[in-house]
């Protein structure tokens, strides 16, 4: 019977809801998961075509009926599962979109339990209002809780945004957000521990002031200050600090304080008042120490009125003593007893005894003295009737050296030396100051017990032999020394020290052997003169016999910012030649004459201002017995240069002359000839002249009419001069004008 009841019930309240939707003017929804419910509380009788009061009531009682109609068919389903008063199998949508606080869309009053049923749900609270969630529960916008919340465990609740590690926090206006947790600090001001802080390894800093009950147990601590009223435990500090007891600055003991069993203690500084400090063991001081001065200035600092240091040998059967002592004017002395009367001014003087012979004095003034008290120089030996002044210097393995030099502080400065072994003396210098020895010496000049001397080399053959660049009277000897070549490069350059300047230029001198040739002594001098940044009368010239270069020529490049001279020479592609160079330059500093150096092959592009070098234009005799004027490679046994615009008449190892290739403008005779003479020094070539430079050279117009010849004949009582054409030959009266060309002789 309660079963039908609830039934009955159930029906009426469903009708009524239906009744109520159906009444509602303003509400509109859908209700799923019943089969066959409707879509729609409302839709129109249009085809009974009545008034739309009468529509609307038919509306409203079509759809109770039709729902009250779908309960009794379906709602049992619902009403006889374990007795819940209302289920949903499938989808429940609640389609409705204005509800509002007091009139929501869904209103559940009852307990709830979304998903499957149970007996018991472990921290849920069973009652009206209240919802169990057997499942998940996704919100897509926002929920709203009065009551707790239970979860079944942290790993059931996920939330989207955040980072790992960060904490939920709550804002000022209820909120929560995600925030870092370094964020929230340590709040160790704000309550009182109630466990051990672990600092896990990290210190703490600047802490003002601390108060510590029961110690401190720590592997440093470091404070302005430390105030203990009970006792301190020290166990051990580092290894570096010999363990015990670590202190940075001073310790103060009041009067009467003791320290016991210390077999070892290690301070900066102890200042005793009364009684001193008296060590049973060994005892270390890594700084001053003072013995009558609170304020030692060195590691043993001794003040007093009469400081003495006294040294006594215990097995001494008459108690002899040794001392140091400091008197007036700074003067110290060392003496083999307690006699310490003084004698001279201040300084170090060293004594066999009291009363004995000086051997060693030091004064002040930094003279040193050996068999003196009063030396006159920094060093100062003097002889007796038992000790001559001789200075010996030996050594048992090797030379002995005496250093000389201004060594400053750093040592950069390195030492001249003088190193004498096996009878030979040799001067020079040392690379630091760092052993007795001046570390690598470098002789410069050697002197053999035979007497030879050497400059650049250790074992002179002569009485005096040169090695390397020697300048005798501003000529500089030996400044490159080039092969032997054992291959065939065309042409060698040199790159000088030779500033480009605007001085006179030096004299180069370039000897040597090349094999290629007839005469295969070499012997050239070069000479140049810079002027506006050009090199300007750069001539060479070759001593009569000895080889020619084909090509010499001068260059710059840059060294280090300063332009320098460059020189190539051509060596016609020979082996097994030598060259060696020398200069003459009485102006010049020796510092140009240094450091020269020679590469196979022709000067580089980008060498700057590249001149060919003339060879000196005077009289030439060339190595084949050739005299040349004008020229510097006669071809010929007799040979002068040719002017411009002339052909060189010549063959079989002979030259006739120089004829005009060109025709000059016309002339009388007479004046043909003066103008020959006038501006070339020469006259009009004869006839065989003429027909043999036409025969053999190339002349201009010379078969193309007649030109005055240089012969002269009679005609009748005329005088006649003859002209050419080609090879035709004719005469005409002096009178007469014609073209010309000039001939020079031999």
């Amino acid at each position: 019977m309660k079963k039908e009841i609830k039934q009955l019930a159930a029906v009426l309240i469903l009708a009524g809801l239906s009744l109520a939707g159906a009444m509602a003017k303003i509400k509109t929804g859908i209700l799923h998961g019943i089969p066959g419910a409707f879509t729609n509380s409302r839709f129109p009788f249009a085809f009974l075509n009545l008034s739309p009061l009468s529509s609307l009531f038919l509306q409203r009682v079509f759809f109770t009926l039709c729902l009250c109609t779908s309960m009794l068919l379906y709602l049992p389903h619902a009403l006889y599962a374990q007795a819940t008063e209302f289920g949903v199998a499938d989808d429940f949508t609640a389609m409705g979109t204005d509800g509002t606080a007091d009139d929501p869309d869904i209103k559940l009053k009852g307990f709830s339990v979304f998903g499957s049923t149970q007996t018991s749900y472990t921290g849920a609270m069973i009652g009206p209002g209240n919802i169990v969630v057997n499942g998940y529960l996704t919100v897509s916008s926002g929920a709203y809780f009065v009551g707790n919340s239970t979860f079944t465990g942290a790993a059931k609740i996920f939330i989207t945004d955040g980072s790992a590690g960060q904490l939920l926090r709550k804002d000022t206006s209820g909120y929560l957000y995600w925030d870092n947790v370094s964020s929230l600090g340590d709040n160790l001001g704000n309550h009182i521990a109630t466990t051990t802080l672990d600092m896990g390894g990290q210190s703490i800093v600047n802490a003002s002031s601390g108060t510590f009950a029961a110690g401190i147990t720590a592997s440093s601590f470091t404070a302005a200050s430390l105030k203990f009223t009970n006792n301190i435990i020290i166990s051990s500090a580092s290894a570096g600090q010999y363990g015990g007891v670590y202190v940075s600055s001073h310790v103060y003991f009041a009067t009467g304080s003791n320290i016991y069993n210390i077999s070892t203690i290690s301070v900066s500084s102890i200042i005793t008042a009364t009684a001193g400090v008296t060590f049973s063991t060994n005892a270390y001081f890594s700084g001053n120490v003072g013995i009558g001065t609170t304020t030692p200035l060195y590691q043993l600092h001794i003040k007093g009125p009469t400081a003495y240091i006294a040294f006594q040998d215990t097995d001494d059967p008459n108690g002899s003593i040794g001392t140091i002592t400091s008197y007036q004017s700074a003067t110290m002395y060392y003496d083999a007893n307690a006699n310490n009367s003084a004698t001279t001014g201040g300084g170090h003087i060293f004594r066999a005894d009291g009363a004995g012979k000086t051997l060693v004095t030091f004064l002040n003034n930094g003279n040193a003295g050996i068999g003196t008290i009063s030396p006159l120089k920094r060093l100062d030996v003097r002889g007796t009737d038992s000790l001559n002044a001789t200075l010996a210097l030996t050594n048992g393995w090797g030379g002995a050296y005496i250093l000389m030099g201004n060594q400053d502080s750093g040592g950069v400065n390195n030492p001249s030396m003088i190193m004498a072994a096996n009878g030979n003396l040799q001067f020079g210098g040392g690379t630091n100051w760092s052993d007795n020895v001046g570390g690598t010496f470098d002789p410069g000049i050697t002197l053999l017990d035979s007497g030879n001397v050497g400059i650049g080399t250790v074992s002179p053959g002569t009485k005096l032999e040169i090695n390397g660049t020697a300048a005798i009277g501003k000529t500089y000897h030996n400044i490159l020394t080039i092969g032997p070549l054992g291959t065939s490069p065309d042409y060698f350059y040199i790159d000088t020290k030779i500033p480009f300047t605007d001085t006179p230029a030096p004299q180069i001198h370039i000897t040597g052997y090349n094999y290629a040739n007839t005469n295969k002594a070499v012997k050239v001098t070069l000479s140049w003169y810079e002027y506006s940044n050009i090199f300007n009368w750069a001539q060479y010239k070759s001593d009569l016999g000895y080889y020619n270069p084909s090509r010499i020529r001068l260059g710059t490049y840059d060294d280090a910012g300063t332009a320098r001279v460059r020189i190539e020479i051509a060596n016609d592609s020979t082996y097994w030649s030598s060259y060696f160079i020398s200069a003459t330059d009485a102006n010049g500093a020796a510092a140009s004459y240094n450091g020269w150096s020679y590469t196979l092959g022709e000067m580089p592009a980008g060498t700057g201002n590249v001149t060919v070098v003339s060879e000196y234009s005077g009289i030439v005799y060339s190595n084949a017995g050739r005299v040349g004027i004008g020229t510097t490679a006669p071809t010929v046994q007799f040979e002068r240069v040719c002017p411009a615009g002339f052909t060189n008449v010549k063959a079989v190892n002979n030259q006739l002359g120089c004829i005009q290739t060109a025709e000059n403008g016309t002339a009388t005779y007479y004046n043909a000839i003066r103008a020959c003479f006038t501006s070339y020094g020469g006259r009009l070539p004869f006839s065989q002249e003429f027909g043999i430079a036409y025969a053999n050279f190339s002349l201009t117009n010379a078969n193309n009419g007649w030109e005055w010849a240089g012969d002269t004949a009679w005609y009748g009582s005329v005088v006649s001069a003859s002209v050419v054409d080609g090879a035709a030959i004719s005469i005409d009266a002096c009178s007469a004008s014609y073209p010309y060309r000039c001939w020079i002789p031999r």
